[in-house]
C-alpha cells in the first residue's frame, strides 16, 4: 500500500517536474540519509559537550561506570 502511494507520488513529480522517477526517489533517499546523519552528528556533538562522550557506546560505558548519571543523560539520547 505504501509502496503504491510512494509510486503515485514518485510519477505525479516525475510529469510536473519533468524529472525521471529514478533520480526523484535517488535524490529523495539521499537527501532523508544525509539528513539522519546531520541529526546523529548534532546528537554526537551534544554528547561530546555534555557528558564527555565521544558517542554512544562510551556515554554507556561512562553511565555504567558511574561517572555520569543515567537520568537525564539517556532521556538526551532518546
Amino acid at each position: 500500500m505504501i509502496v503504491d502511494v510512494l509510486d503515485r507520488i514518485i510519477k505525479e513529480a516525475e510529469d510536473v517536474l519533468g524529472i525521471p522517477g529514478e533520480i526523484i526517489f535517488r535524490e529523495g533517499v539521499k537527501k532523508f540519509l544525509l539528513s539522519k546523519v546531520e541529526e546523529n552528528n548534532s546528537l554526537i556533538k551534544s554528547l561530546k559537550e555534555k557528558y564527555g562522550a565521544s558517542g554512544y557506546l562510551e556515554l554507556e560505558e561512562k553511565i555504567r561506570r558511574g561517572d555520569v548519571p543515567e537520568h537525564p543523560a539517556w532521556k538526551g539520547v532518546m
